[in-house]
């Protein structure tokens, strides 16, 4: 051996087992290494060693790149670079790297790796290396296409080999997928360390839901086994991350995506998957963004904020939908890169369907073995592992509807051992249409709610005879404004003014809204009762009448009052029916002027809002996610200002996050004239939020079982359609609802007779929505103002006899988020852009 090209050798590439296996092949062909004038050690995606080194032998002198594989990897077949040469010639001259040397065993498990320099040497730069979000996009387009329509495009002239259609049972597709980096014992074991997961469970609880558990879909006994699929097969990379796709980059010029360059093909497959390498390339890049490796120094990197991430998991879920508006334009134009791709591939020969169930399937594979990666962290393999999740509930969906999720408590607990994942999705990942999460029964123990005969106080103020250790007040500084009484929900659990919502909170309109007439707006003394209907005929399906009498000898009286909220049958008088008062219009809108009259007409269903529920039905769901329900109020009560006070610029400012266990955070700041108090922040550990209302059904008659069981529990001024009112605002307070919950509540307050439709006004953000109106049985009205397009509750207002204002508040915004950093509506401490609003 040369010793004075050796020397220098060990100091470049910093480990001694290493220098001794390379000198010991470069023995063996009798020549020897050095190294090279200009050059570097890196460390690649997957943790391997990697430099250049000079290659001298007799007769030849080469510039090879080394690649120091990790212990635990068996050497593959030295054949299969040689394979994907000469099964695709053309495309492999231009954008395959040979491996002209067979790996070599270090001796400690170990392994080096020889393959020839891209770009006949000059420079290059790893896809994961760009750092320019316009040279990305451009690099994954070309590897992308290059992928489909050259390799696996003009391949299809050679017989024998290349795109083909093959058939799988779904266990042996997705256990294909996770062999071919021997992922599945990795990603179970990491599962299991996260606590995400009993691995021999059927189903997971994670994110609020119950859904398939990932883990098992490579098992013959898995939830869909059985399940046969054709799928698209051809030329495959195996291992095509982002550090294995080159690109030039000359010094001097920008960068040549076309030109790019495949290494390291030791999986390499004749008869893969074609989603194989568009999945694994997309997820491995978008990984830079969710949760970033540590930087050189060991400091750890922000990811996305977890709104983001969780856009980003429902679109590659879904990617035919519609983009968030939330989500990084860079990362949707990434995934929509592959999936257009994809689907214009497949569209040619018409197999686009069973496109879209090998993408989910190669999706949820990629992602457990995304779990498997030395440089992807905890966050990131909790990650991967909801987007595995939430890709087999997509199929689960798509392919086994009749399937049903066991209830929550029939699935097995995570063993201890790691964090519990933190974010939630409240909507299903493939349909416009996301199913309602398991939820428990309404509650039992809502007879003395407070809401319902009072106004609750300010939620972080009450401290007084609330449970030792329960509410944790992180200041002791109280709102400004005067005192009042202060009322208790059940279990010390704090009420504000009535029950409360859920979407992200976005900053009220600028200035203070001005107080509109009381007259003209709804909730005014008297509200106009434009029409009537005869309560002796009740309106069936909309198409036909039945006069009331026949409809009590057709179903029996007892279930009247489910169907007719405000209508109650005397026990022991057949047919008899004991009307709820309802204000005579014929009244005056003064102080003082409204009376009560036991009239039996009451207004007619209102067709507006049916039309508005048809119209919120149909609407694309814009899927929210995240661990707490977030719902931001601005409250206006006789606990802020004078009784009958008009006062709009001083009100209370109410931020409530709660999660699934009924634990939370409130946060209360009292304004007044702009000047805000400082806030006043309550927390609730487990079970303290007990007047959270459950998930409201989308189905109509689930839907008034539920409402005529909640009214069958409120006191009797509140059993008729004031009550429906009540109840419909109390589910807006504390639920970021789907499309299709929000018409269904809809439908239920068009079917509701006793309530009327007042018009369009606005409320006191000045927002203009659909306003409808009800009495109690005390003299109080009940109004609710709705978004004229998405259906979202605006306002709820209360007012007592002589137009007194006994409660108003506006829903300024509901979603779900993973942070509670909100300092005002919409407003975090570190960031003032206002988040989505309700208006």
């Amino acid at each position: 051996m040369n010793h004075g090209l050796h020397a220098g050798l060990a100091e470049y590439i910093q480990d001694d087992e290493v220098t001794a296996a390379l000198c010991r092949w470069a023995a063996g062909y009798d020549g020897t290494v050095c190294r090279l004038a200009q050059s570097r050690r890196t460390q690649g995606y997957s943790g391997a060693v990697l430099f250049t080194i000079a290659f001298r032998r007799p007769g030849r002198n080469e510039k090879l790149f080394v690649k120091v594989l990790p212990a635990g990897r068996d050497a593959p077949e030295p054949g299969q670079q040689e394979r994907a040469w000469s099964s695709a010639p053309d495309f492999a001259a231009r954008h395959l790297v040979r491996q002209p040397y067979s790996w070599y065993p270090v001796g400690d498990g170990r392994h080096l790796m020889f393959q020839s320099v891209a770009n006949g040497g000059d420079p290059v730069s790893a896809l994961t290396e760009l750092t320019d979000d316009e040279t990305l996009v451009s690099a994954v387009r070309a590897v992308v296409t290059g992928l489909l329509t050259d390799w696996n495009g003009d391949a299809k002239q050679h017989p024998g080999v290349g795109p083909s259609i093959r058939r799988a049972d779904l266990p042996a597709y997705v256990g294909r997928e996770l062999a071919v980096m021997r992922a599945l014992p990795e990603a179970r074991a990491a599962a299991r360390e996260l606590g995400l997961v009993t691995p021999d469970a059927d189903w997971v609880r994670l994110d609020g839901r119950v859904l398939p558990n990932p883990l098992r879909l490579a098992d013959d006994d898995s939830l869909f086994a059985g399940f046969s699929l054709d799928h698209l097969c051809g030329f495959s990379h195996g291992d095509l991350h982002g550090g294995n796709a080159l690109i030039p980059a000359p010094g001097d010029g920008p960068v040549d995506p076309h030109r790019f360059w495949l290494v390291d093909l030791d999986n390499y497959q004749q008869d893969a998957p074609l989603t194989r390498d568009l999945i694994c390339l997309l997820l491995t890049t978008v990984l830079r963004w969710i949760a970033p490796p540590p930087d050189e120094d060991g400091a750890s990197q922000p990811g996305l904020p977890p709104d983001q991430a969780e856009s980003l998991l429902d679109h590659l879920v879904r990617p035919d939908d519609k983009p968030s508006p939330r989500l990084p334009s860079v990362l949707a134009t990434l995934v929509g890169i592959v999936h257009e791709a994809g689907m214009a591939y497949a569209e040619r020969d018409n197999w686009k369907p069973e496109w879209r169930q090998q993408y989910r399937l190669s999706l949820i594979s990629q992602a457990l073995t995304c779990m498997t990666f030395d440089s992807v962290t905890d966050a990131g393999r909790t990650w991967c592992f909801r987007l595995a999740a939430h890709a087999a509930e997509a199929h689960r969906r798509a392919h086994h509807p009749a399937m049903v999720p066991p209830p929550p408590q029939a699935v097995p607990v995570p063993p201890s051992g790691g964090s519990t994942p933190t974010t939630r999705r409240e909507a299903g990942p493939d349909s416009p249409h996301p199913p309602d999460p398991v939820e428990p029964a309404w509650p039992q123990d809502t007879m003395a709610r407070s809401w319902q005969t009072s106004i609750g106080p300010v939620g972080a103020q009450v401290t007084a005879g609330a449970r030792p250790g329960r509410h944790r007040v992180d200041t002791a500084t109280s709102p400004a404004g005067p005192t009042a009484p202060q009322t208790r929900t059940r279990n010390a659990a704090p009420n504000s003014g009535g029950r409360t919502s859920a979407r992200p909170a976005a900053d009220p309109p600028a200035g203070t809204p001005e107080l509109r007439p009381r007259n003209p707006t709804p909730g005014g003394p008297a509200p106009r009762l434009r029409r009537r209907m005869n309560v002796r005929s009740l309106r069936v399906g909309g198409r036909r009448t039945v006069p009331l009498t026949r409809l009590v000898a057709i179903l029996g009286t007892s279930l009247l009052p489910l169907l007719l909220p405000g209508v109650t049958v005397e026990p022991g008088r057949s047919g008899s029916v004991a009307r709820t008062p309802v204000r005579d219009e014929s009244e005056g809108h003064g102080h003082g002027a409204s009376t009560t009259t036991p009239v039996v007409d009451v207004a007619a269903p209102p067709g507006k809002l049916r039309q508005l529920a048809e119209a919120v039905a149909a609407l694309p769901e814009p899927v929210t996610q995240g661990r707490y329900a977030y719902t931001c109020l601005r409250v206006w009560s006789p606990k802020d200002l004078a009784y009958g006070s008009e006062n709009p610029n001083r009100y209370r400012e109410e931020l409530l996050w709660w999660t699934t266990r009924r634990s939370g955070r409130r946060m209360v700041t009292a304004v007044e004239d702009g000047r805000r108090a400082e806030p006043v922040v309550t927390r609730y550990d487990d079970g303290e939020l007990t007047d959270v209302p459950p998930n409201p059904a989308t189905d109509p008659a689930e839907l008034r079982r539920q409402v005529a069981a909640q009214l069958d529990r409120s006191p009797p001024e509140l059993r008729n359609a004031a009550g429906v009112i009540s109840t419909v605002a109390w589910i807006y307070r504390y639920r970021p609802l789907t499309s299709r919950q929000r018409a269904a509540l809809l439908v239920l307050l068009a079917e509701t007779p006793g309530v009327t439709y007042q018009g369009s006004y606005p409320d006191r953000a000045d927002r203009v929505g659909h306003a409808i109106s009800a009495a109690d049985g005390e003299g109080r009205w009940e109004v609710l103002t709705f978004h004229p397009t998405t259906g979202q509750l605006l306002s709820h207002e209360t007012t007592g006899p002589g137009n007194n204002l006994l409660s108003y508040f506006l829903l300024l915004s509901t979603t779900r988020t993973d942070s509670t950093a909100q300092t005002r509506c919409g407003v975090t401490s570190a960031d003032s852009r206002p988040a989505n609003t309700t208006g």
